[in-house]
């Protein structure tokens, strides 16, 4: 019986996600932008869908995977939106030594988002 509602519970989550998921796909089609990134945030279920910015901040395939990602984490728009999700959605205080760790993990992780 615990297995049966674990498993309900489960359907439920994966529904969940998806309808999450085709409505940020449909404000996508109407609002414009590159793609979707799922962003994996410690502490967090689910992940967090950034729209990315067109045209994108991606300097395309003639550079290795390494540097697109450092080019990317390193673009206005990758500081931009890790600073936003640091202050705003996680809390953390601008000009403390968590900020700064915050803000480089959250644009890397943008960055390899965009890339794979």
């Amino acid at each position: 019986m615990a297995e049966e509602k674990e498993e309900v519970k489960e359907i439920k989550k994966d529904r969940c996600l998806a309808a999450w998921i085709a409505s940020y796909n449909l404000l996508l089609k109407e609002c414009g932008g590159s793609k979707l990134i799922p962003v994996p945030v410690e502490g967090s279920e689910s992940p967090i869908l950034v729209f990315a910015p067109n045209p994108s901040p991606d300097p395309g395939p003639e550079l290795t995977l390494e540097e697109r990602i450092k080019a990317i984490e390193e673009s206005e728009w990758a500081q931009n939106a890790a600073k936003g999700m640091c202050t705003k959605l996680f809390g953390v205080e601008p000009g403390t030594p968590e900020y700064e760790k915050c803000v480089k993990r959250v644009a890397h992780k943008l960055a390899v988002g965009m890339v794979t």
